[in-house]
């Protein structure tokens, strides 16, 4: 059988090593990162970085002016949402309305700013849970907005990365139905 010998192995003691590297909870290190951050993240979170963020993804000329500037918004986002406590503050700021804004606005599915934003999301979906999907769930526009890019992924997409971007959309969109509030 495969699987022989498999459970012995999950219950065994870790190893002194294996306190220090993984913790003694034997938590995963993306796992501990979402919760004990590292000192960057923690700095980050006791400042106004996280706001500021959200604010220049929800200000219409900064998405307008500049590419460059909104993926490097996008990117600054998508790497301090690793942080449970940086997520939960951004979440509440309503980062998620502006992302799906940012994907449902972008002309070629295929660009790199609508790959960082479905990135950017799927970090808060992982970290902030159902928190997140609520939050998403109590704008109506959310649902609509992401019709029109998943019909253009559905009719023009044929790559590989393509069908990853259709079903990352399928599937937040039913996240966002599950949710009583958006209906």
């Amino acid at each position: 059988m495969a699987s022989e010998g498999i459970q012995e192995i999950k219950d065994q003691e870790p190893s002194e090593e294996e306190k220090i590297i993984y913790g003694p909870e034997k938590a995963s290190p993306l796992q501990r990162l979402f919760m004990e951050g590292n000192r960057n993240l923690k700095a980050f979170a006791n400042s106004t970085v996280p706001a500021t963020i959200v604010d220049l993804l929800s200000d219409e000329s900064v998405r307008r002016s500049s590419i460059d500037t909104m993926i490097s918004v996008l990117e600054a986002l998508t790497s301090i949402s690793l942080y449970k406590p940086i997520t939960d503050s951004i979440i509440q700021l309503g980062v998620g309305r502006d992302l799906v804004r940012i994907i449902s606005q972008t002309k070629d599915f295929r660009s790199y700013v609508v790959s960082i934003a479905i990135e950017a999301l799927w970090n808060l979906i992982e970290v902030g849970g159902k928190e997140a999907i609520y939050q998403l769930a109590i704008y109506p526009e959310i649902v609509p907005s992401l019709k029109q890019p998943f019909e253009m992924v559905l009719r023009r997409g044929y790559k590989k990365d393509d069908k990853c971007l259709r079903n990352e959309i399928c599937v937040l969109l039913n996240y966002v139905v599950s949710c009583p509030e958006s209906h």
